[in-house]
């Protein structure tokens, strides 16, 4: 206890400095709320310092694109000497994912210790022959959560995380997956579809976000290696036609004898490959030519990675599918006790929850769904019902942009800088090990703050909880803007998050703009000039269950820098009314009513 007091005192002093000073005054729109605003952040900070330890003396980087993301993330794997863990929920096998693949491979074969975990729904495009280099090379592998019959876990229960850390010196975190939908068209593979926010941190933080990618690893429910690095002869075959140096040194076999178990391996499937070239071969080719071929073959291209065992005669086969069973048989229960026993994850709560209104409840949704049921008569009269799903996915409906904003400007990216002697708190949320840092800290910030919340969330349909800590604060007079998306890659979820817009929109104080000129992905948040975070966490009910990293960050300059991108983002966003919301015609409210139904079951992304 003497040792947490001793340095929340140590870093109460941020307070005290002069450069913290001038900034945080900057900052805030009205500087007669300077003396209270501090004084208030003050005692949340204490607050805030209790949820997971602070350090201080880091420098921050902040990435508005994908370009700059890039180039320093494969920068540092390039100069890795010791150790990458690299945890993401989407790598796909575009020119940019298989860049990183190749890298994080090389690395491994110089002498350094590569660790990947990978969501395997968010990554479902990933197959086996992505990553099998990178495998026989030795990476330790670990897939996330996969889809069985015998899964323990929910489907919905993913990793949503996105971290790289290099050598315990470079630590990544924020929104961006490894895709070149993240790129702009002018990088290799790049495709200018996401406007999102990651940083690169240098520090004592970094050992903080290297144990969330030990947290996310460690439990056999949810996770597990690869049954064996290397595979088989066999997988090799189908992947490569000839053998190498580097498979003679793996199988401690002659290049000669080798080749002579491939070309076996191959005859036994009725094919002979006979293309030199490996960039050329075709994985939807194979699968079409084998698609009908024995048993064997299917085990190795439809099973999940790790689940993959080499053929019995292979030197390298490790028969472990029983022992792994009865691990699973003996926890399943206990582990869907726990789950169901915490379903209602919108329920969390913290020492410091200033909710007065504990017994008001949000009526707005059954008031809105009594105007549909009277509505009988148009209902009847709605002929394109039956083709809802095709309406809610398309992108051209309901429109709310009514020109208060420029919605197809093209966003200003402020560039990136780094921010030297940050305060930097690393956040999770795992509700599997009930760490809920992230929704508690949002809480006790939204609960303290006093002049202004400015939020960036592609998806916007936060829980009961944060959704009266945003109301509340409003009504306290503090100034709430959030940016959404306009234009969404969940489109149905984009039409749920519009149907609770009435709920913000009647306090005066909140404003609503959606991006409109290119899909958002960001999730970022700036408190009175005091306090940000970045991360992977979105103000919607899915966060409250994946596992999600953020960094929370106590610096009016890193404050500054998010805060010039947010106003840079206003401009190409159009902000929604009221007044809008009322003009909707009626089936724009019905798809609306529908699509908010849809959110309570299934994932937006």
């Amino acid at each position: 206890m003497n040792s947490f007091l001793a340095r929340v005192g140590s870093l109460g002093n941020i307070f005290k400095s002069k450069s913290f000073s001038q900034q945080f005054r900057k900052n805030l729109k009205n500087e007669s709320y300077y003396k209270k605003v501090k004084s208030s952040w003050m005692n949340a900070t204490q607050k805030l310092f209790k949820l997971d330890e602070p350090t201080k003396g880091n420098n921050v980087t902040i990435f508005f694109t994908g370009d700059e993301m890039f180039r320093h993330m494969w920068g540092c794997i390039k100069s890795a000497k010791e150790s990458i863990y690299l945890e993401t929920y989407t790598i796909e096998p575009d020119l940019i994912g298989n860049k990183t693949i190749e890298l994080l491979t090389e690395a491994q074969r110089r002498g350094v210790q590569v660790k990947f975990a990978y969501d395997s729904i968010g990554s479902s495009g990933l197959s086996d022959f992505d990553i099998y280099e990178m495998r026989v090379s030795g990476v330790d592998i670990y897939q996330f959560n996969p889809v069985e019959i015998s899964s323990i876990l929910p489907y919905t229960l993913r990793n949503h995380r996105k971290i790289i850390v290099v050598d315990e010196k470079y630590g990544f975190c924020g929104g961006m997956n490894i895709s070149g939908k993240y790129a702009s068209s002018n990088m290799d593979g790049g495709k200018d579809y996401f406007r999102d926010t990651h940083c690169m941190i240098e520090g004592p933080a970094v050992k903080n976000l290297l144990n969330i990618f030990h947290d996310s690893v460690k439990d056999k429910r949810i996770i597990e290696k690869p049954v064996n690095k290397i595979g088989s002869p066999a997988l090799l075959a189908l992947h490569f036609p000839y053998a190498s140096e580097m498979d003679s040194k793996i199988y401690k076999k002659p290049i000669y004898e080798l080749n002579e178990e491939f070309k076996e391996s191959i005859e036994n499937n009725n094919q002979y490959i006979n293309n030199n070239d490996n960039n050329n071969y075709k994985d939807k080719e194979l699968d079409d030519e084998y698609e009908d071929e024995d048993d064997t073959f299917n085990d190795i291209t439809q099973s999940t990675y790790y689940h993959y065992q080499p053929p019995i005669n292979s030197t390298n086969y490790t028969n472990n599918n029983k022992i792994r069973q009865n691990e699973k048989n003996l926890i399943k229960l206990e582990t869907q006790q726990q789950f169901l026993k915490d379903e209602d994850l919108t329920e969390f709560t913290i020492e410091d929850d200033d909710d007065d209104e504990e017994g008001e409840d949000d009526d707005e949704n059954e008031d809105e769904f009594k105007e549909f049921v009277s509505l009988t008569s148009e209902y009847k009269n709605l002929e394109n019902l039956n083709k809802l799903n095709d309406y809610l996915n398309d992108e051209s409906n309901i429109n709310l942009n009514n020109g208060n904003g420029s919605g197809s400007k093209k966003i200003e990216i402020v560039q990136s800088k780094t921010i030297s002697n940050a305060v930097v708190q690393v956040q999770q949320s795992n509700q599997f090990r009930n760490k809920r840092e992230i929704q508690k800290a949002l809480l006790i910030a939204l609960n303290k703050s006093y002049d202004h919340c400015y939020f960036t969330t592609p998806y916007f349909l936060p829980p009961r909880k944060l959704r009266k800590a945003i109301v509340n604060a409003a009504k306290r007079g503090v100034d709430v803007k959030i940016i959404t998306a306009g234009k969404s890659d969940v489109p149905w979820f984009r039409n749920a998050s519009r149907y609770i817009y009435p709920l913000f929109l009647k306090h005066e104080k909140i404003k609503i703009y959606e991006l409109e000129s290119i899909t958002l992905h960001a999730k970022t948040l700036s408190i009175d000039g005091m306090y940000s975070t970045i991360g992977s966490y979105n103000l919607d009910t899915w966060s409250q269950r994946n596992l999600e990293a953020n960094l929370a960050f106590f610096s009016p300059n890193v404050v500054k820098v998010l805060e010039d991108q947010f106003k840079n983002d206003l401009k190409s966003c159009s902000e929604v009314t009221l007044k809008d919301i009322g003009n909707r015609p009626f089936l724009d409210r019905l798809i609306c009513f529908f699509a908010f139904q849809m959110s309570k079951i299934l994932k937006p992304t």
